[in-house]
């Protein structure tokens, strides 16, 4: 099976409708039960409050990928790296990422993860943010 980009789904979720991020995605049996997802990070882009719902205020989902413009920098409970342009990734559960804010590109990447996985962490998004702005209502 394969699909061009052009041709795959547009995703709406928290994180696109709260952040510079562009999201297009393929799921479901005929993928093997995995989403492969291609994410557009903009300058500035920090997920971090977006998981706060999360234990440890972190992804609770393994992801795995390449990334194929610009960089970001993944944040773990015990350090940090670097994901550059060119390189392959494995984010095992418990991270989170930001950008630069004066980073000159997007970073772009291509991520495949379980889709259950993919679908809970996603519907988790934001649920302290959410949380918050109703109390302030």
């Amino acid at each position: 099976m394969r699909k061009q980009l052009k041709d795959m789904a547009p995703r709406t979720s928290y994180a696109t409708e709260h952040a510079p991020i562009k999201i297009w995605s393929e799921s479901g049996p005929e993928w093997g039960d995995k989403i492969c997802a291609v994410h557009q990070f903009g300058p500035g882009i920090d997920a971090t409050p977006a998981f706060q719902g999360f234990p440890d205020g972190l992804c609770p989902a393994p992801h795995w990928g390449y990334c194929f413009k610009g960089e970001l920098t993944v944040r773990y409970k015990d350090g940090t790296e670097v994901l550059r342009a060119g390189d392959a990734f494995y984010w095992p559960p418990g991270h989170t990422f930001f950008t630069d804010e004066d980073a000159k590109e997007d970073c772009i990447l291509i991520e495949f993860s379980e889709l259950a996985d993919f679908i809970a962490m996603e519907n988790g998004l934001g649920r302290a943010s959410l949380a918050a702005e109703e109390k302030e209502k």
